[in-house]
């Protein structure tokens, strides 16, 4: 009479060793499947991005290449650094981090750094997370007047729920205003004399 029990007893733990394999694997599966997702869209994005950047970033480097651009021309100067702190945000874009928007601004002040202007960064406040589109809108303000600053910044970020500000003070040169792309975000700027404040804005859809 044990015979049947017992062999009813081991086909049942088989099968629920088997059936937990299979959730298991399942699961890896469906882990798989996301992971590559994120990576191809990751993939897609950046090659987006590096098709856009391409239209002023290539003939720049064209132009430093046949001469038509002379590297000591504070215009040209100006915009290798705006190319320069574009594309390491681009880089950083992709990075998983806590704070993207603070993440990617350290990536374009580390241009100016890299050339001796001194720049302080300050951040208050708790807010969400912008979407890329948006964070490049508020992060150009910094890029442009950074890209003529002499020696000193400092960029303040001050975010809510509702409204998300990056602006930028520093001793600068002329600068364009960047227009924003994506609705919700609005630049304005001031100059006096050598010092230059730009301000981008934010304000999340409710």
């Amino acid at each position: 009479m044990l015979g049947f029990p017992l062999c009813v007893a081991v086909v049942a733990s088989v099968l629920r060793g088997l059936g937990a394999a299979a959730a298991t694997s399942r699961r890896e599966i469906e882990r798989v499947r996301v992971a590559e997702a994120v990576a191809a869209e990751t993939h897609r994005r950046r090659r987006q991005r590096f098709t856009e950047l391409s239209a002023t970033t290539v003939p720049l480097l064209e132009g430093l290449a046949d001469g038509s651009l002379r590297p000591g021309d504070p215009v040209v100067q100006r915009s290798c650094a705006i190319e320069a702190a574009r594309m390491r945000r681009l880089f950083a874009e992709t990075d998983t981090v806590a704070n993207p928007l603070l993440h990617e601004l350290r990536h374009c002040i580390d241009v100016a750094d890299r050339k001796g202007v001194v720049v302080e960064l300050d951040a208050r406040g708790r807010w969400p997370a912008p979407p890329v589109a948006v964070r490049r809108d508020l992060t150009e303000a910094v890029v442009v007047v950074l890209a003529t600053a002499a020696s000193r910044a400092r960029v303040t970020v001050v975010g809510s729920a509702e409204l998300v500000s990056v602006s930028v003070v520093a001793d600068s040169g002329e600068v364009d205003v960047p227009t924003p792309v994506t609705p919700g975000v609005g630049v304005e700027a001031l100059k006096n004399g050598n010092t230059v404040w730009m301000e981008a804005q934010w304000q999340p859809a409710s």
